[in-house]
């Protein structure tokens, strides 16, 4: 039930600070210790271990997934947003196929929003997991992705 609340419209909001990420997956942590019915044990990583049981993402994996997934929704043209407005593909002799052009943004209110922010993940991702040939298959490579590079997947 805290979980939609907390992601409703995170692919806009997403914050970028330490100080505004930590209350939110502290709301995650107490939800775990709900979860468990264990209020009491203090120990160092005790919380960690309960989420490690429950796969449950941290909550900024889950809004970084959720970018990459509206990215990935933009540039195939399965939302109402008009890519090439706000995408434009790199030189592929420097940055490889598949890759987009990042603007430098001066500013950090315009280098931590949407586009900025997400096209310089993506650039990061495998070409096979960007250049996956339907939405489910974009997801499912992006969880696999993840799992090889020491992340759970989504």
């Amino acid at each position: 039930m805290v979980r939609p609340t907390l992601e409703y419209a995170a692919t806009v909001w997403d914050p970028h600070l330490e100080q505004e990420k930590a209350p939110l997956e502290k709301v995650q942590r107490r939800a775990a210790r709900y979860v468990f019915n264990n209020y009491t044990d203090r120990n160092p990583g005790s919380v960690t271990t309960m989420l490690n049981k429950l796969y449950w993402d941290s909550l900024e994996t889950r809004r970084q997934n959720m970018r990459l997934v509206m990215l990935y929704k933009i540039k195939n043209s399965l939302v109402a947003i008009a890519a090439a407005a706000y995408t434009f593909p790199s030189d592929p002799r420097t940055r490889g196929a598949g890759r987009l052009h990042q603007e430098y943004a001066l500013h950090p209110a315009l280098s931590n929003s949407f586009f900025p922010r997400t096209i310089s993940e993506w650039n990061k991702l495998p070409t096979l997991v960007s250049s996956a040939p339907s939405l489910e298959s974009f997801r499912s490579r992006l969880g696999g992705s993840l799992l090889q590079s020491g992340m759970r997947a989504p």
